[in-house]
């Protein structure tokens, strides 16, 4: 038998009990392997051309099936939310956008939420990481060659990007260039939607990076065992647990007017929906919870400083 011909029969018979329970033992194991060595006979029977017709379409297959799951997985990723997109007519109206703004804004994302900080952990998962890294790079060199500012005008970004041939998202593009032909007219309202966008996308990202950080930890703590925690790492992971919640409680306190010596809390609806308003979702009950548990680990700190 050929090396090319026990490959591709290797990889049929691979394909076959991709979904068989590899821990099998006993009866089910012995089964196991009479249906492998009955399907084995049956490709040794086949000749070369029939072999390789048939490889040739579970390869298709299985590359379809990659491709798919790639994709599953990378609609699932906060970036590629709803609430990730840009708002066009906010950011057409802007008198400048620094460069990280412009990167952004290139794929059609809200720069306060998908910007490199928050990429750069799916480099070696996602496709449109590695598009944005490129293009991330295009721009650095052109901005250390004085070919762009930092910030730049709308305009100009966009010329520079039509001289490349770079996708851009063309509905930006036209907002863009047809406001440079309009009269400006005299407004704070501009003004106040741009402080209001830029306070909302900045407590978005800072919930995503708490969030990021809380996922991380409970993480490495899911991994290990109790054996495996000496009593030193339990401190650590005890005094990274503690700090959060300082973060957390600091945080529902001094923005949102968290009341912990009153029975109710209005705040967690305003918390709820700013979390909502990001992406991630949460019940009222486990959000009250959270916050409890972070008062009685912190409650002599928060008294004395009454």
């Amino acid at each position: 038998m050929s090396e090319k011909r026990s490959e591709h029969i290797i990889f049929l018979i691979n394909r076959q009990f991709r979904f068989a329970n590899l821990d099998a033992e006993g009866q089910e194991l012995e089964r196991l392997r009479q249906e492998i060595a009955v399907f084995r006979r049956q490709l040794e029977s086949k000749g070369q051309d029939e072999i390789l017709k048939i490889y040739q379409e579970e390869l298709l297959k299985s590359e379809e099936e990659e491709r798919f799951k790639i994709e599953q997985f990378e609609n699932s990723l906060f970036f590629n939310q709803p609430t990730a997109f840009a708002d066009y007519d906010f950011w057409s109206k802007a008198a400048y956008w620094e460069l990280e703004e412009a990167l952004s804004l290139s794929f059609g994302r809200n720069p306060y939420l998908v910007n490199w900080n928050n990429l750069e952990q799916y480099i070696r998962q996602s496709p449109f990481v590695g598009r944005f890294l490129k293009l991330k790079e295009l721009i650095e060199r052109a901005h250390d060659h004085g070919q762009l500012s930092d910030p730049i005008s709308p305009k100009y970004y966009i010329e520079w990007i039509q001289r490349y041939d770079i996708e851009f998202p063309p509905e930006l593009e036209e907002l863009v260039l047809g406001i440079g032909n309009k009269p400006k007219r005299t407004s704070t309202s501009t003004n106040i939607k741009i402080e209001h966008d830029k306070m909302i996308g900045e407590k978005d990202a800072q919930i995503l990076s708490l969030r990021n950080e809380i996922d991380d930890l409970n993480k490495q703590i899911s991994q290990l065992t109790e054996e495996q925690l000496s009593s030193s790492q339990k401190r650590s992971a005890t005094k990274k647990i503690k700090t959060l919640q300082k973060i957390v409680l600091g945080l529902a306190i001094s923005k949102y007017r968290y009341n912990f010596q009153s029975q109710k809390n209005t705040c967690t609806t305003r918390i709820i929906g700013d979390l909502d308003t990001a992406g991630f979702s949460i019940d009222d009950q486990t959000l009250l919870d959270h916050l409890r548990e972070a008062y009685e680990s912190h409650k002599e700190a928060l008294e004395n400083s009454l």
